[in-house]
């Protein structure tokens, strides 16, 4: 995911916010409250970080509903007064938005880095688990889905770097909708003794495929990282209406041209 191109998108929608049209459809698109959780647990510590939804920018005319956040720097986790680990940088987009096509679409997008707590003699590996908004939408009865990322780290103390994956199932991502699973992606560790990076993506060809009923969406990430090591990634999950795109088309067709009406 390009952060530099959501920002640029997100500035020019705060522009036309000001415009936005009074005779919007009656279907409304929401994200849930807090809008981001992340927790990092190491040890006997923890420490959890929210985004309250009044700290999210909201973009909303008929072809859209928008919820984009960026973090304005590198926040600290906190379990009390003691560090945990830090979010480095993440930014999250959800929402709904009308393709030129007239298709509508629902995506959640997320790219993020953490850092795990200080290496060290006797320093533990920290536990991270990031969830994007739950997004609710009016129920799709023949939906189709999608979704693809990337997930690596890289060694920051020279002594090797481990990645582990935490979901059920022995994964480090998942998307859900309802209380159902879409998709689950990274079984396996990633393990790299010398140091350096390691990293992977996937799938290489994201189709659409049938789920069914769907009126809900969220993507979830939860893997453990060696101490003081740093991981990272970049996601996107899109849901639309059968037939849906043969293949993903940017950032789960969110930021693709708006309808012209």
């Amino acid at each position: 995911m390009n952060t530099r191109k959501l920002v640029s998108w997100a500035l020019v929608a705060s522009a036309a916010a000001v415009g936005v049209a009074a005779d919007r459809a009656t279907a409304v698109t929401t994200a849930s409250d807090p809008y981001v959780q992340v927790r990092a647990t190491s040890g006997s510590l923890s420490g959890l970080y929210n985004v309250p939804i009044g700290d999210v920018f909201v973009f909303t005319d008929v072809d859209q509903d928008i919820f984009f956040w960026q973090a304005p720097s590198a926040v600290p986790i906190l379990d009390g007064s003691t560090v945990v680990a830090t979010l480095v940088s993440m930014t999250v987009l959800a929402g709904r938005n009308t393709l030129p096509s007239g298709e509508v679409r629902y995506g959640i997008d997320i790219d993020y880095q953490v850092v795990a707590g200080s290496g060290g003699v006797g320093s533990l590996p920290t536990t991270f688990e990031l969830f994007s908004p739950t997004l609710f939408f009016d129920a799709i009865l023949n939906a189709t889905a999608l979704t693809s990322g990337t997930f690596g780290g890289t060694d920051q103390n020279n002594d090797g770097i481990t990645l582990t994956p935490g979901l059920p199932g022995g994964f480090a991502y998942t998307t859900t909708y309802g209380a159902s699973t879409f998709q689950s992606l990274f079984d396996s560790p990633l393990s790299n003794v010398s140091g350096g990076s390691v990293g992977v993506g996937g799938p290489a060809n994201p189709l659409f495929l049938p789920i069914g009923s769907a009126s809900s969406m969220q993507a979830k990430l939860k893997f453990t990282v060696t101490a003081g090591d740093s991981a990272g990634g970049t996601s996107t999950y899109s849901i639309a209406p059968a037939p849906g795109a043969a293949a993903l088309l940017g950032l789960g067709g969110l930021l693709v041209g708006r309808r012209r009406r």
